[in-house]
């Protein structure tokens, strides 16, 4: 097979370092690997997805050229390998190594290898911790047969050493450059529900007689792709057609396209399309509320998926807690809203927990339940009532009375036993949430009463 020199873009798409440590693209991307290179692909180690140590060995046919991956043993914030960018074809025998600092490491070591259980022996450099926000060295020494060269950058924080692994392809000084990937896109970056991705596929230069077959694979089972696409001889693209399925959870989904010696990825972000139930709150607190009265609050229920939402039913529990009167089930078409008047009228003091169980067809859930919490207070109320003496009294004056009624009753009651002599009087016997008139007598001394003063409407809390 005559050699060609893999030309692939200096850096690789930072949506790739994050799939690679997903098991589903993991997965992906080596079998599509796979059966872009057939039988001479094969891995003589086993690849360990949760804690990779040691790469795969990747052993290829002559003169074809793999773009590998970057990927790393500690995730978070860790020093990392900036430049040459992790899966790049290195430019040359020398190569300025750069990566990322943190503060609290104390030295760090790089090691540049082309076999997987011998790091170092392409090189080992060694450099103490800094305040500075990188590290570089240059190495010399390295292949240019387009072979894989591994790399280990080690780092030590408090004793402990962490390392990441990456590995890049070694510059091939041979004949003219093939055709590779140049570019992986889609009409579309997102989909709410199903439909149709119209992709395209560009080489960075035109096919040759025998066209280029290029291989395609997604990491989510909600977006199909062809398993290859084809393009003809004498042109730079394809396109293809990616099929979305509705999802009940949002979710990214990766395309991923490779001719064997290059590969490019594009990203799909599948939003939920079922019914959702949205609720302003999450739970009810009444605070105090005094005994034989009652505290009213809303619940709004609100339909924000794309498919309309049944709502079957809402139960309520706990003492003194009840809901406003509603049919059930109930259906609210997307965008539109339901307000549930919650209310608790404590009969006994102290604390009281409720809940309201909500069943629906929301993805978020058969049964949404919202918690209720009051307290009962026994609030004692007491009307302190004033009025002025007569202005010009035609007789002296023996003292007041002072009667009540429940508001709208005829029927008033004396509240005073006996000539109250002050102008003021205070009932300490109504009852919370009634309603009273009052009204006033003078009394003078031979006992004779006079006209019912106006009357006076009290409201008790």
């Amino acid at each position: 097979m005559a050699k060609v020199q893999s030309q692939v873009e200096q850096s690789a798409e930072s949506h790739v370092k994050r799939a690679i440590h997903s098991h589903a693209a993991v997965y992906q991307w080596l079998q599509l690997l796979r059966r872009s290179l057939g039988r001479g692909l094969r891995f003589t180690r086993p690849w360990r997805v949760d804690r990779p140590r040691t790469a795969p060995h990747l052993a290829l046919p002559t003169g074809l050229v793999l773009l590998a991956c970057a990927w790393s043993a500690a995730l978070g914030q860790s020093p990392a390998l900036t430049s040459p960018a992790p899966g790049s074809v290195l430019p040359g025998s020398v190569a300025t190594f750069t990566w990322t600092t943190v503060s609290d490491a104390t030295s760090y070591k790089l090691e540049l290898g082309s076999i997987p259980e011998d790091f170092g022996h392409l090189g080992t450099y060694t450099r103490a911790g800094t305040t500075a926000t990188s590290l570089s060295v240059r190495a010399s020494g390295l292949p240019t047969n387009g072979e894989i060269v591994y790399a280990n950058l080690t780092w030590v924080v408090g004793g402990h050493a962490s390392t990441a692994h990456y590995a890049y392809i070694a510059a091939f000084r041979g004949s003219s450059a093939a055709p590779v990937i140049g570019s992986l896109s889609c009409a579309s970056k997102s989909f709410t529900g199903p439909g149709t991705d119209l992709c395209s596929v560009k080489l960075n230069v035109a096919a040759g007689s025998g066209g280029a077959n290029i291989e395609l694979a997604s990491s989510e089972s909600a977006a199909v792709v062809p398993d290859r696409v084809k393009v003809p001889a004498g042109s730079k693209s394809a396109t293809f057609k990616a099929e979305i399925a509705g999802v009940s959870r949002a979710l990214s989904t990766i395309l991923m396209a490779t001719d064997g010696k290059s590969f490019k990825t594009f990203p799909i972000e599948l939003k939920a399309d079922k019914s959702v139930l949205e609720l302003n709150t999450s739970s009810i607190a009444f605070g105090d509320v005094n005994l034989h009265s009652s505290a009213t609050q809303s619940l709004r229920l609100s339909s924000t998926g794309k498919n309309p939402l049944v709502i079957d039913s809402a139960k309520i529990a706990g003492k003194g807690f009840t809901m406003s009167d509603a049919k059930f089930p109930i259906t609210l078409d997307p965008g539109k809203s339901l307000s549930l008047d919650i209310e608790f009228d404590p009969a006994t003091t102290g604390a009281v927990v409720g809940a309201l169980t909500i069943a629906s067809n929301s993805v978020t859930g058969s049964a949404t339940v919202v918690q209720l919490t009051g307290t009962g207070k026994n609030i004692a109320y007491a009307v302190n009532l004033t009025w002025d003496a007569p202005s010009a009294p035609d007789v002296s004056i023996a003292g007041y009375r002072v009667y009540r009624a429940i508001d709208g009753s005829s029927q008033y009651g004396l509240l005073n036993g006996s000539l109250d002599q002050d102008t003021s009087y205070v009932d300490e016997t109504v009852q919370s949430g009634a309603e009273y008139d009052y009204y006033v007598e003078t009394v003078d001394l031979a006992g004779v009463a006079s006209a019912p003063s106006k009357t006076l409407s009290i409201a008790i809390p």
